[in-house]
């Protein structure tokens, strides 16, 4: 048995003709509730423990809990809200375009801390009461947080994707570079984090990959997807480019970004996808109206990676006792890697051993507190804790810059779909 955590070296900048094709139309709607199931899913890989003292990790005489606010206050911002307070760290301030949602998420999660409640964003930044910014809007809304934490110098967790829109995230990227603050907006890709991926990545870094084969079902006829996704099913609005840029940049971009993080950055060269006819689905299989449900019965990606890999992503609709798997083949590898509940598994050889590992990934308890804390939360918060001249980019691993995370938008926009 081979076992081996750790990570690799930091990405390589990718050819500029992967910023081709960008705003071409899409009808990509098989990875339809992904996000939402990888949400689940993250929300129990090796869930990371809450300190004992969050103080300990700190200077003395700074060991107040750290002050973050929320750009947004909506289903996502809720989810990360209760990570922050199981960390131990307080939610001190929140803007939302609708002020009775921002009142209703200070009541809920600020009330311990006196959680202002700002009219904008520029109110929130230039408080000087804020250790880090988190930024759970939709898509369509990026440039604006962004440039207003960077300017403050706030730290910053970003929801994925990146952006929206290619230009829209080069144009992000710009303003970060400008204030020196790319490394200090992370983007919320969590399945860099999941032990497994750290692991493959680690037990191939150092061997050519020929091939890498990766495979995700939308449970929509499993018997605990109405569990898993709530009631009224998967939201439509996901698919619209108008509101996420599509389910390619909002859903897919999960596993996509998880390929080239094992492949130790490797950037997109080329690459082309077909698509297979809509259905109308509920959740036990039956025909939808309007709408929900709506879904694509197969598509399959295939492209070309940095270093001459070929890769293909292929959603599918049906019943699987696992969420996603990840095939990694090369002149001394076959390994796969398949992502479930309760159980993910990496399985194959390695230079002819045997490769055989196991990780339960159902939620571990929490010391102190009853909630989760998701472990993007807790990595992002963990690097915020060290204040000791440390490089902040060098004190929790996994986690991905700004300019990183638009390679990965540039894989899940660049490649054209074929009519």
């Amino acid at each position: 048995m081979i076992a081996a955590i750790g990570s690799g070296a930091l990405p390589r900048r990718g050819p500029a003709g992967v910023l081709t094709g960008a705003g071409r139309e899409r009808r990509w709607a098989s990875a339809l509730t992904i996000a939402e199931h990888l949400t689940a899913l993250c929300a129990g890989l090796s869930v990371a423990p809450r300190p004992a003292n969050v103080g300990a990790e700190r200077e003395s005489g700074q060991d107040k809990p750290l002050r973050i606010g929320f750009c947004g206050a909506g289903k996502q911002a809720a989810v990360l809200a209760g990570s922050v307070l199981g960390f131990g760290a307080e939610v001190v301030g929140v803007c939302d375009r609708s002020p009775d949602a921002a009142q209703k998420f200070a009541d809920k999660y600020g009330r311990d801390s006196g959680c202002t409640v700002a009219s904008d964003i520029q109110q929130l930044v230039t408080s000087g009461n804020l250790d880090g910014l988190i930024i759970a809007t939709p898509p369509a809304v990026r440039l604006e947080p962004i440039q207003a934490a960077a300017e403050a110098g706030v730290p910053i967790l970003l929801e994925k994707p990146p952006a929206i829109s290619i230009a829209a995230a080069l144009e992000c990227l710009r303003v970060l570079q400008a204030h020196r603050h790319n490394r200090l907006c992370t983007v919320a890709f969590q399945l860099r984090l999941a032990p497994a991926v750290v692991k493959l990545r680690e037990l191939i870094a150092t061997r050519p990959v020929g091939c890498v084969r990766t495979v995700a079902t939308v449970p929509m006829y499993h018997a605990s997807a109405a569990q898993q996704y709530g009631p009224g099913g998967p939201r439509a609005w996901e698919l619209q480019e108008e509101h996420t840029g599509g389910a390619l940049p909002s859903q897919a971009i999960h596993i996509l970004d998880a390929v080239r993080f094992v492949l130790g950055g490797a950037k997109l060269v080329r690459g082309s996808c077909l698509e297979r006819g809509e259905q109308q689905m509920r959740f036990d299989g039956q025909e939808a109206g309007g709408e929900d449900g709506q879904i694509a019965s197969a598509v399959q990606m295939a492209y070309e990676l940095e270093g001459g890999t070929f890769c293909t992503h292929c959603n599918h609709c049906g019943v699987a006792d696992w969420l996603w798997e990840m095939q990694v083949l090369g002149a001394d590898i076959s390994l796969t890697l398949r992502v479930g509940i309760p159980t993910s598994s990496l399985i194959g050889s390695l230079d002819g051993n045997p490769v055989h590992w196991l990780q339960d990934e159902r939620p571990a308890a929490v010391a102190g507190s009853a909630a989760a804390v998701e472990p993007k939360v807790a990595a992002w918060l963990r690097r915020l804790s060290v204040r000791d001249g440390t490089d902040a980019a060098e004190t929790a691993g996994g986690l991905c810059d700004y300019a990183d995370a638009v390679a990965s938008l540039e894989l899940a926009l660049s490649v054209p779909v074929l009519e």
